[in-house]
């Protein structure tokens, strides 16, 4: 066959912020044991896409952005996965023998790959969602969807993501609350990762009450539709007296926003012994405001979450599945409208218009 009669992919390439994104054709692989190709039929911007894009973060380049999607299977050489399923897949190819795969932080394998963030030199290339096809390497975890996303596979395209990282927060709470009442908690931003965590607080950890604090009126009222309480930031500060009128409030507080000017007024709204789990902040400018006397003091377990393990996108599959079932929350009007694959530039620019910007290529 020639090179001209090849199937072939198009993908939207990244060379770094000066140069923007651009569309070239890049071979189809065969795949090796355990791969699979899919073609990407649902793609989402991240706003750490946009980060890289506006020159926020720093990637290698050239590179096929984008981590959040759903893909078609053409080809697949993994058992149990199969042709003409609908599947999304962990955002990291991990190996699964080292020190860090073996006690359950695959995320951070020494291995490691991440869709989205790696050079068009690693592997076949096509290793983002910014494009028609992607291959999934030998190491990913791949969940089929069940009916009720196949049905709709935009809506399952940040799952991967955004939801997945919210399963691993959850999990981090339970492990550090254990059998300790789960009364009141508190959401720092109402993007898209606060509003999945106040719905999952609700719905699988049970807190009686859940508030969200936003400095966005819209989008304080978008985390009420999802079962939060909204709160203005300046509702946890403290008042002209110096008293802070919700001190010692909440067993846990999720920081989803990536400022770290929250920190000190969620730390006074921590009751003692609660659980303060960091997840926005993953960045350079993220130099928080406590002492240790603090953090002593208040008993408190401060905790860091960074994507996710395997089984966290399980759970984010079956409940994203299950509220889908229910309609319990309006999740089409966190996506945009389609835009296709040659919009891709247009659809990073407006992605702040919208909760995901989504693609379709």
């Amino acid at each position: 066959m020639t090179d001209e009669a090849r199937p072939a992919a198009l993908a939207a390439v990244f060379d770094g912020p000066a140069a923007g994104l651009r569309l070239q054709a890049l071979p189809l692989p065969a795949p090796a044991p355990r791969e699979v190709l899919v073609r990407i039929v649902a793609a989402t911007v991240c706003g750490s896409d946009v980060h890289t894009v506006r020159g926020v973060r720093t990637e290698p380049t050239p590179s096929i952005l984008g981590h959040e999607g759903v893909g078609l299977v053409e080809i697949s050489r993994r058992p149990g996965v199969e042709p003409g399923h609908l599947v999304t897949f962990a955002i990291c190819d991990v190996c699964g023998s080292c020190d860090r795969c073996a006690t359950g932080l695959s995320q951070k394998c020494r291995a490691l790959m991440k869709y989205g963030h790696s050079t068009l030199s690693s592997g076949c290339g096509l290793n983002g969602c910014y494009s028609t096809h992607l291959l999934l390497r030998a190491g990913t975890h791949i969940v089929r969807l069940p009916p009720g996303l196949a049905a709709n596979p935009p809506l399952a395209a940040p799952a991967n993501c955004a939801l997945a990282t919210v399963m691993c927060a959850a999990r981090a709470v339970q492990t550090h609350l254990a059998a300790a009442p789960r009364t009141r908690a508190l959401v720092q931003g109402a993007g898209l990762l606060g509003l999945f965590a106040c719905a999952v607080l609700r719905d699988e950890l049970r807190f009686e009450h859940v508030f969200c604090s936003d400095t966005v009126a819209e989008r304080r009222a978008m985390a009420g539709r999802f079962g939060a309480r909204p709160l203005e930031p300046c509702q946890l500060d403290e008042d002209a007296g110096g008293n802070p009128p919700m001190a010692d409030s909440f067993d846990c507080v999720i920081e989803v926003c990536g400022t770290p000017k929250v920190f000190p007024s969620g730390l006074r709204c921590l009751r003692p012994g609660g659980c303060y789990i960091l997840v926005g902040l993953v960045h350079p400018q993220s130099q928080l405001e406590v002492t240790g006397q603090q953090l002593i003091r208040k008993c408190a377990t401060v905790a860091g979450v960074h994507n996710y393990a395997a089984a966290d996108l399980d759970r984010a599959v079956a409940y994203l599945e299950r509220v889908c079932q229910d309609n319990t929350y309006p999740l089409q009007d966190l996506l945009s409208p389609a835009f296709a694959l040659e919009q891709i530039q247009v659809a990073v620019d407006r992605s702040g218009d919208f909760y995901r910007a989504l693609i379709r290529p």
